[in-house]
């Protein structure tokens, strides 16, 4: 769980640290959430669409407990 205080990349950092999560993913996320949070334009169906993929990887990645290296 986020903390109040963390922003989107401190949240990356400390959730990569303690989970067995693929790097790629996770990185590629969490900068489709700050251009869906902060930007003034709308989020595309591309952007949409890799943001589903990436939970789908990350997903896939927390259920195996794979090494987060063999994932990405």
């Amino acid at each position: 769980r986020r903390a109040p205080w963390q922003t989107a990349e401190e949240f990356m950092h400390d959730a990569r640290r303690r989970l067995p999560l693929p790097d790629l993913a996770v990185e590629r996320l969490t900068r489709l959430f700050e251009i869906a949070r902060f930007s003034h334009h709308a989020v595309w169906p591309v952007e949409r669409d890799l943001a589903r993929a990436c939970l789908e990887d990350i997903r896939t990645a927390l259920a195996r407990g794979n090494d987060p290296i063999a994932v990405a």
